[in-house]
């Protein structure tokens, strides 16, 4: 009868009866790998013109992706080009080439690839990445080494997000042999993240299994996709892992459009960032999972008193970077699963929070000490700008209390004689924030010494990003008000400095 299916399955054991998903998922991985011969990855190349990009790309994958057993999967995403000629006539065993007719969108071209015909681990990357030596093997161990890491994302230029190793190169040649020297294994460098840009990206079958196929949500045009799909890997019990320890070149400046008018970028902005509020019930996917506190307070970390039972404690760090972000410096000291704790307000911020912290506390800052016990962490970072509450030295002293002896309090201070301030009295904007406490750096210290603590040291200052006609401004302006005691140049730094970061050590 041609309406009968029958499946093999005598290879596959039924999963112990366990309330632990992942393991679940990992016995039942691995019972579908057995059924069937499946290669360690299936990389997928999604192009839409840009033929000479998508050779270098495809070039690049052959030459470069040693000792891996991989398919490889291009997808014409209705190219005009000669694209999809050119994809048929790649010399490669494993090859499928899929062409859609029209351009839809990038997530609506993954739709016609079966979950069932991809490997262990699938790779999406754009037409635009040429990958280097050891890439893939690298990420390969990584996903090995630690089952619980669902979606690895490489480093690579002209990517935002902290994703850009930030290395020089004259050429391509130059580019790989500085990426030959980089791409050594390195666990101390990966990095766990809320969220990361999907321009090359590892993600594991059986997490692919857990949160759906085809993993981008085909409802997203373009922005805020890999947005998405780097929370609901979290979600799903998983780490969204960056690897340190991969560069490959992203051969396109990402600010500028392909295809698209700065009205169609902008739409689709609006577009993906609203809906992806509505989908995820009001967390914003920008202004409550980036707040990346590293480049401020990233040398300032030192190690802990002891090295046993590390424990790290944010408060008010909305989504999480900033506990993540001393989750994964403290990886350099050897410590790679230290025991995490987060303190919020909003209990919308709750499930991200779980996602990699053992214990979440919802409740009013006033009462948040009272959830903790005296001389327990190693680390506390406070994710507001400390003016912002009502009792700011207050907070502090109840957090230093919470600290071991030797242990570090990282908390911000907003300037608010700063630029804003200017510009907002002059009538240009109105970016001032309400209700902060207005206090200088050298106030700031002197409470705090008179609170009984003294060990403080400052980090570094964080700036405000201001556009060129901005910053001229504001140039002439300190230029004509400036005085003998302040030089201009120095009242000007002093300006643009959004906030002061301050090391705390007990």
């Amino acid at each position: 009868m041609n309406n009968v299916i029958e499946i093999n399955t005598d290879k596959m054991e039924r999963p112990d009866e366990t309330d632990n998903l992942l393991k679940v998922r990992e016995q039942l991985a691995a019972g579908f790998d057995r059924c069937e011969h499946i290669s360690d990855a299936t990389i997928i190349v999604v192009a839409l013109n840009r033929l000479n990009k998508t050779k270098e790309c495809v070039e690049s994958i052959l030459k470069y992706t040693k000792n891996v057993d991989y398919d490889l999967v291009l997808i014409d995403n209705g190219s005009t080009d000669g694209t999809f000629e050119y994809m048929k006539s790649v010399d490669y065993e494993k090859l499928r080439v899929i062409r859609l007719t029209k351009t839809v969108s990038l997530p609506v071209s993954l739709y016609y690839l079966d979950l069932k015909s991809v490997s262990k681990n699938v790779v999406l990357l754009a037409n635009d990445m040429i990958v280097s030596q050891n890439w893939l093997s690298n990420m390969l161990y990584a996903v090995k080494t630690d089952r619980k890491i669902g979606m690895m994302v490489t480093m690579s230029n002209n990517t935002s997000n902290l994703q850009d190793p930030g290395i020089p190169y004259t050429d391509i040649d130059d580019f790989q042999r500085k990426a030959a020297e980089f791409n050594k294994s390195d666990p101390s460098k990966w990095q766990e993240r809320l969220r990361l840009m999907t321009v090359a990206a590892l993600v594991t079958k059986e997490c692919l299994m857990s949160i759906g196929w085809p993993f981008l949500d085909i409802g997203y045009a373009h922005d805020f996709s890999d947005d998405d799909i780097t929370f609901r890997v979290r979600r799903a019990g998983y780490k969204a892992v960056l690897a340190g320890d991969v560069f490959i070149c992203h051969n396109h400046d990402h600010s500028v459009a392909v295809n698209r008018s700065s009205e169609q970028i902008n739409n689709s902005l609006i577009f993906g960032k609203t809906g992806f509020r509505n989908k995820f019930f009001g967390v914003d996917a920008w202004d409550d999972a980036n707040g990346y506190v590293f480049p401020f307070i990233g040398s300032k970390i030192s190690p802990p008193p002891d090295g046993k039972n590390v424990r790290i404690l944010g408060i008010d760090c909305k989504a999480g970077t900033p506990i993540l972000d001393i989750k994964n410096a403290v990886r350099k000291f050897g410590i790679f699963e230290p025991n995490v704790s987060a303190f919020t307000q909003d209990g919308k911020y709750y499930t991200d929070l779980k996602t990699f912290c053992g214990d979440v506390d919802c409740d009013r800052i006033d009462y948040f000490k009272n959830h903790y016990n005296e001389s327990s962490f190693d680390y506390i970072i406070i994710g507001e700008d400390i003016n912002k509450y009502a009792e700011p030295i207050s907070l502090i002293k109840s957090a230093y209390s919470l600290l071991k002896k030797k242990g570090q309090l990282f908390v911000s201070l907003k300037n608010v004689f700063n630029a804003g301030a200017i510009m907002n009295m002059l009538g240009f904007q109105a970016d001032v924030a309400t209700e902060v406490k207005a206090y200088t750096e050298k106030q700031f210290i002197n409470l705090l010494g008179k609170a009984g603590i003294a060990h403080i040291e400052e980090a570094v200052h964080q700036a405000r990003q201001l556009d060129r006609d901005t910053n001229e401004f504001l140039k002439l302006l300190v230029e004509s008000a400036g005085s003998q005691d302040i030089p201009a140049e120095q009242l000007l730094t002093q300006l643009i400095i959004e906030k002061f970061w301050f090391k705390i050590t007990k």
